[in-house]
C-alpha cells in the first residue's frame, strides 16, 4: 500500500461505486439476450437434475452455469434478480481492482483508474450492463494478477500456483481467457533472471490442478465425452473457420466501432504500447498490454463482432489510461504548476465525458431503450403470453437462437440442441419436434415446414422477428 486509505478517499470510493450501482440498476429490466438465455437455462436445468453438455448441449465453459445458479438461488429465478446479483459482482470487482492498483499507486491515480473503468464497463455499446461471461471473468483475473505482481519471498511459490488457479478459474468462465497464462511466463521471462523453471511449475501446477477437479467433476457427471467435444473440440474448430479476407471486416467493424466508442482508451493503449518498449520496468504497462493483445488476438481469431468481447479489454486499458494521465502530469508538472495541471485535466475529463455521452448515444438509451422492441423483448414477450395462456405441463419448440423463451417459460427443450444451428438436426427429426403446445419460429423459417397446416397450428401473434403459434386440438391430450 503506497499510504493508508483516508476517509475522503472512502468517500470517493463510495460515490464512484455507488453511482455505478445506481445507473446499472436503470436497466434491471432488460431481458436476457441469446447467451445469458443459454446460461439461465441450463442453470435451471441443472437445478433440476441435468448435466450440462450431457444432457444439454452448448459450449460455453462450465463456471459461467453454476455463477447463475447461484445467482438464482440467493437472489430469485428471473432476470431482474440475475442483474442484481451482477451488480453486486461487479462491485465487488472495482473493489478488487482498486485495491489492485493502490497498493503501488497513490489515492489519486488509483480513483481516477477506477473512475475509467467504471464509465467504460458501463457503455451499453458493448453490453457493459448485462451479464455476459466477460463481466464475470475479471474478478478472477484480476485476483491472479495481484498474486502474480505481489513479490514475498516466503510465499511467492503459492502466489504463482494460486495465479494459474485463477487464471484458470477466468478460463472455464470464458474460454478466450486461457492465453493470458502465457502472460506471467513472459513475465518472468522478463523480470526475473533466476529460479524461472520453478516458477513456470508452480504457475501451471495452479492451472492444471484447477483442470484436474473439472475432469474429476465430469467423471463423476459421466459426461467426459460431452464435455471435451462442446468445450475444446467444437471451441478450437472455430479456429479453422478463421479467413484471413474477413480480418479487415473484423478490425473495421468490430475494433473501429470500439475505439470510437472508447477513443480514450484508445490513446492509453498507444500510450502503453510505447512505454511497453521504451520503459522495460513497468510491471503494470507490461501486464496490462499484453493483457489488451491476448483478448483482442482471441475477438479476431473469433471473427468477434459481437461487443461483449470486448468487455474484456476494460479493466487494462484503464490501467493504461491511469498510466498516461500520470506521466502526461509528471511531464507538464515541469512547465506549469500544479493548479494548472489539475485544471487542463479536468477540462480534458469533462470533454471527453461528453463526447463518450454523445457518441454512444447514452441519454437516448436511458430515455427509450425500454421501447426497444429488438427480438430479445420479443423472446420475453412471447414467453409472458405462453405463461398466460397455458400455466402448467406446457411444451414448447422454440426453432430460433432464443433458448431465453425456454428459461422464461420454465419448459424443458424437446431436444439435447437448444440452438436452431441447422447441422444439429435433419429436417424431418426438426418436423418430428413439431408436435408440442407451442412453436416459438423466425419468420424465414415460416415457410420452410409444409407440416405445420397439417398440424392444425394456428398463428397468435406475430412480432418483427418472432412468430408464436399455438397446436389447435383438444385441450387434455395437449396436457399429457
Amino acid at each position: 500500500m503506497q499510504d493508508n486509505i483516508k476517509k475522503s478517499e472512502l468517500i470517493f470510493i463510495f460515490i464512484l461505486i455507488i453511482s455505478s450501482f445506481i445507473y446499472r440498476a436503470l436497466f434491471l429490466y432488460i431481458p436476457f439476450d441469446r447467451d445469458e438465455g443459454t446460461y439461465a437455462y441450463i442453470a435451471e436445468r441443472i437445478d433440476k437434475g441435468e448435466t450440462p453438455y450431457k444432457d444439454i448441449f452448448d459450449h460455453k465453459q462450465p463456471f459461467i452455469y453454476y455463477l447463475y445458479k447461484i445467482a438464482f438461488e440467493f437472489f430469485g429465478k428471473d432476470d431482474v434478480s440475475l442483474r442484481n446479483f451482477t451488480n453486486f459482482y461487479i462491485l465487488i470487482t472495482f473493489l478488487v481492482f482498486y485495491s489492485f492498483l493502490r497498493n503501488f499507486y497513490n489515492e489519486w491515480l488509483s480513483l481516477l483508474a477506477l473512475f475509467i473503468f467504471i464509465i467504460h464497463l458501463n457503455n451499453h455499446t458493448i453490453q457493459g450492463i448485462n451479464s455476459n461471461a466477460e463481466i464475470f471473468l475479471i474478478l478472477p483475473l484480476l485476483i491472479a494478477f495481484i498474486f502474480l505482481i505481489n513479490y514475498d519471498r516466503q510465499y511467492y511459490y503459492i502466489n504463482l500456483f494460486l495465479t494459474g488457479f485463477f487464471i484458470g478459474i477466468s478460463a472455464f468462465i470464458k474460454l478466450m481467457s486461457v492465453f493470458i497464462i502465457i502472460i506471467p511466463v513472459l513475465y518472468f521471462l522478463r523480470f526475473y533472471k533466476k529460479h524461472k523453471m520453478k516458477y513456470f511449475i508452480w504457475l501451471f501446477s495452479g492451472f492444471f490442478f484447477l483442470t484436474f477437479l473439472l475432469f474429476i467433476w465430469t467423471i463423476k457427471n459421466n459426461n467426459i465425452k460431452e464435455f471435451i467435444e462442446c468445450n475444446f473440440f467444437y471451441n478450437f474448430s472455430y479456429l479453422s473457420r478463421f479467413e484471413f479476407k474477413n480480418l479487415f471486416l473484423i478490425l473495421l467493424k468490430g475494433g473501429g466501432i470500439f475505439i470510437k466508442t472508447n477513443l480514450f482508451l484508445f490513446f492509453g493503449f498507444l500510450y502503453g504500447l510505447y512505454k511497453f518498449f521504451t520503459n522495460k520496468k513497468d510491471k503494470f504497462n507490461f501486464i496490462s498490454v499484453l493483457s489488451v493483445i491476448s483478448f483482442y488476438l482471441s475477438i479476431v481469431l473469433l471473427s468477434g463482432l459481437y461487443p461483449h468481447y470486448y468487455i474484456t479489454l476494460i479493466p487494462f486499458l484503464s490501467i493504461l489510461n491511469m498510466i498516461l494521465i500520470s506521466d502526461l502530469y509528471n511531464f507538464l508538472l515541469k512547465k506549469i504548476n500544479n493548479k494548472k495541471i489539475v485544471l487542463i485535466i479536468i477540462i480534458i475529463f469533462g470533454l471527453y465525458v461528453i463526447y463518450f455521452i454523445s457518441i454512444n448515444n447514452t441519454l437516448n438509451f436511458i430515455k427509450n431503450e425500454k421501447k426497444t422492441m429488438d427480438i430479445f423483448y420479443e423472446g420475453k414477450a412471447i414467453a409472458e403470453i405462453i405463461n398466460e395462456i397455458k400455466k402448467d405441463k406446457k411444451t414448447i419448440f422454440v426453432f430460433a437462437d432464443e433458448p431465453q423463451i425456454y428459461f422464461y417459460t420454465h419448459t424443458k427443450a424437446p431436444g439435447r440442441y437448444i440452438y436452431k444451428y441447422r447441422f444439429f438436426y435433419k429436417k424431418n427429426d426438426i418436423i418430428s419436434f413439431f408436435n408440442t403446445d407451442f412453436l416459438v419460429l423466425e419468420k424465414n423459417a415460416l415457410n420452410e415446414f409444409d407440416s405445420l397446416k397439417e398440424k392444425n397450428y394456428k398463428k397468435i401473434i406475430e412480432f418483427k422477428n418472432l412468430i408464436l403459434l399455438k397446436k389447435e386440438g383438444d385441450k387434455n391430450e395437449n396436457d399429457k
